[in-house]
C-alpha cells in the first residue's frame, strides 16, 4: 500500500450534542481556545466549531447535528464521539484517487466546504470503517498555511 504523501492532519472531529457545553469542557479541562465562530453547514446537516491548543498544528472540530433530519443523530445514539479525521491536501482529486486505489471508498463527490471558505471537501471510508474527510489546501481561515503563519508569529513574538 502506497502512502499519500500530500496529506497533512487538519483536524479531528468529535460529534457532540451541545457545542457550547463541549467547547467549555475542552477549554476548561484541556486548554483549548475557540478559533472559529459557530458555523451552520446546511449541506452537511451540521453545526461546527473549531478549537485548538496554543501551538498545535491542527484543530479539534466539534460537530453537532443541525436539525432533526441530520444523520449525526445516529452517531450520537450509538454513543459515538470520535467522528472523523480530516487531512488537507494540495490536490483533492489526486488524493481521492490514491486513497481509492488503497482500499478507501468515496462517499460522494467533492463539494464546497462551508467551514473552509468554499474550498472543496470530500468524504471517504477507510477499510477499517474510519471516516476520513479531505479538504483542499488554500488560503484563508482554517487553512494549514494560515495556521503555520500564526504559529511562526507566536514563536517570534
Amino acid at each position: 500500500m502506497q502512502a499519500t504523501s500530500t496529506l497533512r492532519l487538519h483536524h479531528i472531529g468529535f460529534v457532540v450534542e451541545k457545542l457550547e457545553e463541549a467547547a467549555a469542557h475542552y477549554q476548561d479541562n484541556l486548554g483549548y481556545c475557540i478559533e472559529s465562530p459557530v458555523i451552520d453547514d446546511l449541506g452537511q446537516g451540521a453545526t461546527v466549531q473549531f478549537l485548538r491548543q496554543p501551538g498545535a498544528l491542527h484543530w479539534l472540530e466539534l460537530v453537532s447535528p443541525l436539525g432533526g433530519g441530520s444523520s449525526l443523530w445516529k452517531a450520537l445514539d450509538r454513543g459515538t464521539s470520535l467522528h472523523h479525521q480530516c487531512y488537507e491536501t494540495e490536490d483533492i482529486a489526486a488524493s481521492l484517487g490514491q486513497l481509492r486505489s488503497n482500499g478507501c471508498m468515496a462517499l460522494g463527490r467533492p463539494q464546497p466546504g462551508a467551514a473552509f471558505a468554499g474550498r472543496p471537501i470530500a468524504w471517504m471510508m477507510d477499510p477499517y470503517k474510519g471516516l476520513i474527510e479531505l479538504v483542499e489546501a488554500g488560503e484563508g481561515a482554517r487553512s494549514l498555511a494560515e495556521l503555520d503563519r500564526l504559529n511562526q508569529e507566536a514563536v517570534h513574538a
